[in-house]
């Protein structure tokens, strides 16, 4: 145990005595400080002081990084990002424009902890999506502090940083982030009963870490020495077992129906006999499993279809009684049979009273019904969508597929585009769901996936592997992660993923005639593997056929068809319009100019005939 935060202090030891556990006060210590005078908040987690020789007094300090008390009891939480040194003559520090940055301000103590938490968790993340997508260049000092998370800078890493991390945009990601997984977990709850709770334990050195992370979800964010070694799990099994079960829990949904095992069968043997399976060579562990939750689904949806169906019959029959109790109530005051006090009541009320009254009971009974009614039709929508779950469920057939790849390693290529497209690709154009997995679903899970992204989305090998790394790390870990993995993890599976997408990836892109244009037809390329794009896009979702069929190139050949004649017609009409226009604008060009013939011809005339007399007038003058 380390020793006791030492506090200088000049105050009466009556004082001191007298300070409570969970006061805030502010020290100083070289192990928590950025530079040697740095003030520090802290909580004492005990009443009594320790004293020694003279008016010096020994406290437990409490010291939570990122977490500050302000002057109106609340908590600021903050994003420490180490790297800050005053007294360093480096320009070149990262650390300096970013540390600290505020998270929240929050009720409790906890609660600023668990946002604190939350936010290194976040960062870590974005941490892991940046360098995997290679948008660091630059390298410079850095080392990410690991006091609450899982990512433990190797080697090399130590020192050699790529590019200024976080950004200002990053850092608003992980605020806003942070912000929405909070505001998500309404389960979680932390008041000042237990911030004071937690002194008590703190002094009484009960407090537990762990089960602390595992109260507000954050047990897969815990260090290594604070949870089940990630070692030890998978040699003893614990981790094949959680995974499996995991699997069969969640895994195995309503939706999922192909599950694809990509490990060896020695592999799988092993984790299986680790886990405590039977040992078989054609019934695995994970398949008796999924099953089993499959069948515990059916049932469970059965079970829910009798409960829903008997909602309804009661939902009915209770307004069956309504009606019948309102019929009857009606019919007794028509008949003058109610009772006696309601009759004295009444005939002590003027008319307007008794009409204002009869109709708040009949707005009453109205409103009744309606509940009642409301009730009946969610009953039966409840039954309808159990029936429906459990037709659909019971239609679902579950498939086990393999290709086994040497961990670390890569398949023959030709092998494995060939099981992707008669076996997984065509599953999915059937709309069915697909499950992969692997040891740790690292490297081989990584490799497959980026090279089905590749394949069915049409993206590059870049993007590719960038959405196979973001997806991955959005995924709940199976066993607490004190590294942070690459997905594909090694290089030549990277360098695999690249070499066989810029193979497939060949020209999918045809011309179609799609309008008419001035010059004629205008002919437009369309992205496509194997069918139109447009009735692909239609039919079959977002995905691009990778291989095209007899009926698919049918179709093809038809709906091209039909375009071409769409626009040999509107390039015919067009024509005829541009000929149209074209002899309108020669006629009256016509028009015009044998207008202004006919003028000049008239004037001639006119001034002909104007010369012809004066020429007469002046012979016969003389």
């Amino acid at each position: 145990m380390e020793p006791p935060l030492r506090l200088e202090t000049t105050q009466p030891e009556g004082s001191r005595l007298s300070l409570p556990a969970g006061t805030s006060i502010f020290f100083r210590a070289l192990d928590c400080a950025r530079w040697s005078r740095e003030l520090l908040h802290g909580t004492l987690v005990d009443r009594e002081p320790v004293t020694s020789n003279g008016d010096t007094f020994y406290h437990r300090v409490l010291w939570l990084r990122g977490v500050e008390a302000l002057p109106n009891g609340f908590f600021r939480a903050a994003l420490a990002l180490p790297g800050w040194d005053i007294t360093s003559d480096n320009d070149d520090d990262i650390g300096e424009t970013f540390w600290p940055h505020e998270i929240g301000v929050f009720p409790t103590q906890l609660g600023a902890l668990r946002a604190v938490v939350t936010a290194e968790q976040t960062g870590r993340a974005k941490f892991r999506r940046e360098l995997a997508g290679g948008r660091m260049h630059r390298w410079r000092e850095f080392e990410l502090d690991n006091s609450y998370g899982e990512h433990t800078p190797e080697d090399g890493e130590v020192g050699q940083e790529q590019e200024a991390f976080p950004s200002s945009e990053i850092l608003d990601e992980i605020v806003a982030e942070t912000a929405a997984t909070l505001s998500s977990e309404f389960g979680v709850r932390l008041t000042r009963q237990d911030d004071a709770r937690f002194h008590q334990e703190l002094a009484r050195g009960t407090w537990n870490f762990r089960e602390w992370m595992a109260t507000i979800g954050r047990t897969a964010n815990l260090r290594e020495e604070d949870a089940v070694p990630y070692e030890d799990g998978v040699l003893l099994g614990d981790f094949g077992m959680s995974m499996w079960i995991d699997i069969a829990r969640e895994k195995a949904s309503r939706t999922v129906s192909v599950f694809v095992c990509l490990m060896e069968p020695e592999e799988l043997k092993s984790m299986e006999a680790a886990a405590g399976g039977s040992g078989t060579d054609t019934d695995w562990s994970y398949e008796s499993q999924i099953r089993t939750k499959y069948g515990a689904l059916c049932r469970e949806l059965k079970g829910a279809q009798t409960i829903s169906k008997r909602h309804v019959e009661l939902a009915q029959q209770l307004l069956v009684d309504f009606d019948a109790e309102a019929g009857n109530a009606t019919a007794a005051a028509m008949g003058g049979s109610g009772a006696k006090n309601s009759k004295k009541r009444r005939s002590s009320m003027t008319s307007q009273q008794q009409q204002e009254e009869d109709a708040a009971e009949e707005a009453s009974m109205i409103e009744a019904r309606e509940a009642l009614e409301h009730k009946l039709q969610l009953a039966e929508q409840q039954a309808t969508k159990a029936s429906r779950e459990l037709a659909r469920l019971g239609m679902m057939q579950i498939e086990f597929l393999y290709f086994p790849i040497a961990h670390d390693g890569v398949p023959d290529s030709d092998e494995l585009m060939a099981f992707l497209e008669e076996q997984v690709e065509l599953r999915l154009r059937e709309g069915k769901n697909l499950y992969l997995f692997s040891r740790l679903g690292h490297g081989r899970t990584g490799l497959v996936s980026a090279l089905l992204l590749g394949r069915v989305y049409g993206i590059t090998a870049s993007e590719a592997l960038e959405r196979a790394q973001r997806t991955h790390d959005c995924q709940r870990p199976e066993a607490p992660r004190g590294l942070s993995f690459c997905s594909p993890t090694t290089a030549p599976q990277i360098a695999f993923v690249r070499r066989v997408l810029a193979r497939s990836m060949d020209p999918i892109y045809v011309p179609l005639v799609l309008e008419n244009s001035a010059e004629g037809f205008r002919s437009t390329r369309v992205q496509q593997r194997g069918l139109l794009a447009e009735a692909y896009l239609r039919e079959e979702g977002f995905m691009i056929g990778a291989a095209g069929d007899a009926q698919a190139r049918e179709r093809e050949a038809l709906e091209q068809k039909r375009l071409e004649r769409i626009a040999r017609r509107e390039s015919t009409a067009a024509a005829l319009q541009r000929e149209r226009r074209k002899q309108k604008n020669e006629h009256e060009t016509m028009e015009v100019e044998e207008s202004a013939q006919a003028a000049c011809e008239a004037m001639t005339s006119i001034y002909t005939k104007i010369v012809k007399d004066t020429s007469s007038t002046l012979d016969g003058g003389s």
